[in-house]
């Protein structure tokens, strides 16, 4: 028995994977690897990047990272718990008081802040009622304060007057906009005041009893706000309350989870490609080592040698390759990030280590999944085919090899989409267009046998090429459609989609919100926006409530784990009754109610609070709405569009229900800025109305999507190249075999323009059909993911057929002779002596 039968098999395989490497055995193989890892890697990287961006550029809404609130003063322990992990902290105080003027008194919001507040974001501030707002970072001087609009109007003062607050006199130095920390509490009654925090005590507002909320804000690095987290949690402090990020406003949720959506859709595009990429590399790799099998297995090598050698080999290869591959997506995102500057807007954080974790873990699973059917196969080789090249049937260990390359596909995408129902809706996606393209193509080679022409000249002879290899031209439409679909796909998510995303914020979308509107006076408050010529909104009545029975059972939050239904049922909920079910809301279970329905006590919730609550049809709630109690049967389950800046609510009641109870009313609206004036007439005509602005928390949701675009057409790029790669790979699938006819046929005569033209009528038919079924699927997997997956609407795009089609037979034709050139330059006799 020979020596090297008798070495480790890891030490032969990284003596032969040296060998092959300075032979030039492994260059495609290993860059193919390259390649795919660097563009999941540089996807990841970015997308990590952008995505921590833009949660910090969202927590710029609440002021901080992370609000504590509760009814008492934090202790100093809390405080220097943040300080010792490095974290920023500021402190606030909110609570009602009287202001008070030479004119009168009014209820305000006083919110009292510490100098450096705010720790992320900007306050908005002006100097005349009403007129565009001037941001700025930094906070007031001492002996000033900041007022809402109303308060002036409530008062008859303006900036640069003098209001009492306790027994101290202040300043008004600007009119307040908008401040962060503000965007979960939008419809307090009454004005807010801001001042410095260091101003409290001389006020003497603040007694034995007083009722003061406290907030302390904590800004720093993601590990340490979670570690505070957790050192909070484990103090069971009781009425304590985290906001993060993740607790702020619908809107700002819907819109970073649908960023995120995007970002991950754009990547796992990437993954797709990259495993059909290696799965290519990797069958030319054992096609090519078949004879060397052959060899070792006449010499006395034994089946599980063969296949430890290679996995071996691939262990070595899959790592050094996924190493490199990761430092290439970390240095090619880095630079395109300095030499487009300001491309993404913000500030971006450095990368965590997940990312090329990540990378080499996709890279590794990647090279095994789709490697391991051509080495399975590998230990199947006879020794017999050292004198006859034509045996080497493999088909026992086919099915069960490409079973193992599917699930590894399938737990890279759904850990790549960290989301179960987007990641498998992808594998669904992926093996229905491989069958229905393998079918397609075999469609193709049986019209082509039915053909009855002669294959005289080029053009023919250039179709008379994909029946003469009937399983590679299978395999290489397969590859190319699923190439195409791929970046079909991105390309409606990156346009269409995002589109219609931007399109669920319209600029003239409500950005004001009228409050406290009593009910007689709404008829007067309508023709008030007609007579100024703005269009009149719709008029919403509301009812405070809260809840306080479930089935006759007294509600208590502490019975209730989820932080939502603490919040839930920690407040009054905002009640409204319609007839009509409104157009940014949809019915999952139960149904509407009926002008004919006998029942009256019906009520229709929306889908998150069924489930914090652990709610069911039919399920009796009390609610306490002042002195009163009403009780009403869950009739509906609705879903609601928090991203509409409607009038939305949690709880909505059949008319006639909350009859003989205290309401008033609240109406969204859009003002555009050259109107502002328009808000001095309407407070000196109801004095009492409230004005609520949104307008920052849509720029900001606006600044969010506009973002997000950048980054998918950053991502899209890098999914480009691994299209193009995809594409390549599939072209020198065949590299030999092509290499092999075209040496016969300029032997016996052809030129190499009837060879090139034959190789264009080829690859281009080969992209015609490709493209056009990859259209096809493109379109249908796009209206599933948008319906079903990122929940928006989303229509039928003719165009991108044109795009697959065309697109298909220019860029494979011309990537297909491009490849095929080394093959057609050999001179006939050098291919004769290579492959015989």
């Amino acid at each position: 028995m020979n020596k090297f039968i008798t070495q480790q098999p890891f030490k032969l395989a990284l003596k032969y994977l040296l060998r092959e490497w300075r032979s030039g055995e492994l260059y495609i193989l290993f860059f193919a690897l390259l390649i795919a890892v660097a563009a999941v890697s540089s996807v990841s990287f970015f997308t990590d990047r952008v995505q921590k961006a833009l949660e910090i550029q969202a927590n710029e809404l609440l002021g901080a990272d992370l609000l504590l609130s509760g009814d008492r003063e934090f202790s100093n322990q809390t405080i220097e718990k943040a300080q010792a992990l490095g974290l920023q902290y500021a402190k606030q105080m909110t609570f009602p008081t009287m202001a008070l003027s030479e004119n009168g008194g009014q209820l305000v919001w006083l919110k009292a802040v510490q100098k450096n507040f705010p720790l992320r974001g900007e306050i908005g501030i002006s100097q005349k009622m009403f007129a565009p707002e001037t941001r700025v970072t930094h906070m007031l001087d001492t002996g000033k304060i900041w007022v809402e609009p109303r308060l002036l109007s409530a008062l008859g003062i303006q900036v640069g007057d003098q209001v009492s607050l306790g027994d101290r006199s202040f300043e008004v130095d600007a009119i307040l906009v908008s401040e962060p920390g503000r965007g979960g509490d939008l419809f307090n009654i009454a004005p807010r005041v801001l001042m410095l925090y260091e101003d409290i005590p001389a006020t003497g507002l603040i007694q034995a009893g007083s009722r003061v909320r406290h907030v302390l804000l904590i800004s720093g690095a993601e590990k340490q706000i979670q570690a505070f987290r957790q050192y909070v949690k484990a103090q069971h402090a009781v009425g304590v309350r985290m906001q993060g990020i993740r607790d702020a406003r619908p809107e700002i949720r819907v819109a970073l989870s649908r960023a995120k959506q995007f970002l991950g859709l754009a990547a796992l595009t990437s993954v797709i490609l990259a495993g059909v990429a290696v799965a290519l590399a990797a069958r030319r790799f054992s096609q090519r080592h078949m004879d060397h099998c052959a060899i070792m297995r006449c010499v006395g090598a034994k089946q599980s040698l063969i296949t430890q050698l290679y996995v071996w080999q691939m262990f070595y290869l899959g790592l050094v390759a996924s190493f490199a591959g990761c430092a290439v997506g970390y240095f090619t995102h880095d630079l395109l990030l300095n030499l487009l500057g300001s491309f993404v807007g913000v500030a971006l954080p450095k990368p965590g280590v997940q990312p090329f974790i990540y990378g080499m873990s996709v890279g590794l699973i990647t090279l095994v999944g789709f490697a391991l059917p051509p080495i399975l196969s590998l230990r199947n080789v006879p020794a017999l085919r050292v004198l006859r090249r034509d045996l080497g049937d493999f088909s026992v260990s086919r099915s069960v090899s490409y079973l193992v390359g599917i699930l590894s596909l399938a737990l890279v995408m759904v850990w790549q989409a960290n989301d179960i129902t987007l990641g498998l809706y992808m594998v669904l996606a992926a093996l229905v267009t491989i069958a229905i393209l393998a079918l397609c193509a075999f469609l193709l080679l049986f019209l082509l046998r039915l053909s009855k022409k002669k294959f005289s000249n080029a053009w023919w002879y250039g179709l008379r090429n994909i029946l003469r290899r009937p399983a590679a031209s299978v395999v290489q439409i397969v590859v190319f459609g699923i190439g195409i679909m791929a970046l079909l796909v991105l390309t409606l998510i990156r346009g269409d989609l995002l589109d219609e995303w931007q399109a669920s914020v319209p600029a003239d979308a409500p950005n004001r919100f009228l409050i406290n509107i009593y009910p007689e006076q709404v008829q007067d408050v309508r023709h008030f926006f007609i007579e100024q010529h703005i269009i009149a909104p719709q008029f919403y009545p509301m009812v405070k409530g809260r809840l306080v029975e479930i089935n006759g059972v007294p509600v208590n939050a502490e019975r209730f784990d989820h932080r939502q239904a603490k919040q839930l049922l920690s407040r009054e909920l905002n009640l409204t009754w319609s007839d009509e079910l409104a157009e940014n809301n949809k019915i999952l279970q139960g149904r509407w109610w009926s002008d004919k329905s006998a029942e009256k006590d019906l009520i229709s919730i929306e889908e998150s609070v069924m489930k914090y609550l652990d709610l069911k049809l039919g399920d009796r709630l009390k609610f306490k709405v002042g002195s009163d109690f009403i009780e009403a049967k869950v009739s509906s389950v609705r879903a609601v569009d928090w991203a509409s800046f409607g009038a939305n609510f949690y709880v909505i009641a059949k008319p006639g229900l909350l009859d003989g109870l205290a309401s008033t009313y609240m109406a969204p609206f859009f003002l555009a800025p050259e109107d502002y004036t328009f808000l001095n007439k309407l407070i000196a005509e109801f004095a009492n109305i409230t004005v609520i602005d949104v307008a920052a928390i849509m720029t900001h949701v606006r600044e969010i999507i506009s973002r997000v675009t950048l980054a998918v057409e950053y991502v899209f790029g890098f999914t480009l190249l691994a299209g193009v790669m995809v594409l390549f790979a599939g072209i020198q699938a065949t590299h030999d075999e092509r290499m092999l006819e075209n040496g016969v046929i300029r032997t016996l005569g052809g030129s190499r323009k009837q060879i090139l033209q034959s190789l264009s009528v080829e690859f281009a038919t080969l992209g015609l059909l490709s493209g056009l079924v990859a259209a096809i699927l493109a379109s249908v997997v796009a209206l599933v993911i948008a319906h079903y997956v990122l929940k928006m609407p989303a229509q039928w795009n003719w165009v991108v057929w044109g795009y697959g089609m065309v697109g298909g037979a220019i860029g494979i034709g011309l990537l297909g002779v491009w490849g095929s050139l080394d093959a057609v330059r050999q001179p006939p006799l050098q291919v004769l002596k290579k492959f015989t």
